[in-house]
């Protein structure tokens, strides 16, 4: 959305208005963006990360430089964590098989195809079944015509390709589930495990059905510390807002979902993640949906063996197990054993990538 008062554009742009700026954007050229990318790899490493999935490559409009730098760091040993990389419809058509296949060993995997169907709710641009609470003739709309994205999901599921589909709203929910149900129903793959990231107002109806597909949510629960007072009295209501990123109601249907950041949204912050998953507390001190608080193991679960599950890559990582690569984290305490307001507080002692420790923190640790 391009904002305008009565003189016109305000400046201000949302969503899709801003990537239709940015990708005409000049690039940097590769030297400096390959010294930019090791310098956020090691931000990641010092947040404890070992692996990421990088959404959307070709957001920024330079995707060849992008992947031949993960290429190049990858090849020069300098990948200090595992990258899982989805690709816009556009970057994954016009590749070449070549670079595709160099993409396949245990430091960088192709993710896929990442797809867009609506934008956010604090930017009023999410696609929802009911108006927005102040704006009473507003529901937000989908990016693509619907007919358009059914046959774009139908493609990539039909070749086999993983998907990862941004839905915020209820509305754009439904659109994805549906999308992918008639493309299951007309190209049987089993064990798709497709992604709906965000699901961030998912019904439990919306829920069954991604556990009887094998579609695995993603849910950004930070925006419950973030946005969810705005969003409980500004723009969807007590009632909407104390449902949002319902992580603890798929929890309890046994639905495996992991847990993001979305960064560069916010910072790296996953211990506050999981701390706010586990508690619900939003900005101002209020617990916003308190049945939907997860189990710290399950908070944990959800950015160590399911999201490994995701890149299919359970066999290998995700858990602390005989024969798996050595990737792991150590934190200064017991997080599933302490008060969950304590988790956010929490320091990262050391993070081991293929058994190299790629970060260490020797910080004296305050015991008292």
């Amino acid at each position: 959305e391009i904002h305008r008062d009565d003189a016109g554009p305000t400046g201000r742009l949302d969503e899709i208005a801003w990537f239709n700026i940015a990708s005409q954007l000049k690039s940097p050229d590769f030297e400096t963006y390959l010294k930019l990318l090791e310098e956020s790899i090691k931000d990641f490493n010092r947040a404890g990360i070992t692996a990421v999935h990088d959404a959307g490559l070709g957001l920024e409009g330079m995707p060849e430089i992008v992947y031949t730098a993960y290429q190049k760091l990858n090849a020069q040993g300098k990948l200090s964590l595992r990258v899982f990389l989805s690709l816009l419809p556009e970057t994954f058509d016009a590749m070449k098989p070549e670079p595709l296949r160099k993409m396949g060993d245990e430091r960088l995997k192709l993710g896929g195809v990442k797809l867009f169907i609506d934008g956010s709710i604090q930017a009023e641009t999410a696609a929802l079944l009911e108006p927005y609470a102040r704006h009473p003739d507003k529901k937000g709309e989908l990016v693509m015509d619907v007919a358009d994205f059914e046959a774009m999901v139908a493609k990539y599921h039909a070749a086999g390709h993983h998907l990862s589909i941004h839905g915020n709203g209820d509305a754009a929910i439904e659109a994805i589930i549906t999308a992918l149900e008639k493309a299951q129903e007309k190209h049987p793959q089993p064990d798709n495990r497709h992604m709906l990231i965000h699901s961030q107002m998912a019904h439990r109806s919306h829920l069954k059905r991604m556990r009887k597909l094998g579609v695995i949510p993603s849910f950004f629960c930070m925006h419950v510390q973030n946005w969810g007072d705005r969003h409980r009295d500004l723009f969807i209501g007590p009632e909407r807002a104390s449902r949002i990123d319902p992580a603890g109601e798929a929890e309890a249907m046994g639905l495996p979902f992991t847990l993001h950041v979305d960064t560069p949204v916010l910072p790296i912050q996953i211990l506050d993640s999981i701390q706010t998953t586990v508690t619900r507390e939003t900005r101002n001190g209020d617990i916003l949906g308190p049945d939907q608080r997860t189990t710290p193991y399950g908070a944990v679960a959800a950015y160590t063996s399911v999201a490994a599950l995701c890149s299919r890559s359970e066999s290998e990582r995700g858990t602390l197990s005989v024969g798996k690569l050595a990737d792991m984290t150590l934190l200064s305490q017991d997080i599933t054993m302490i008060d969950p307001k304590e988790i956010g507080n929490t320091s990262i002692r050391m993070t081991i990538v293929g058994g190299d420790i790629v970060y260490r923190n020797d910080t004296p640790v305050d015991d008292s």
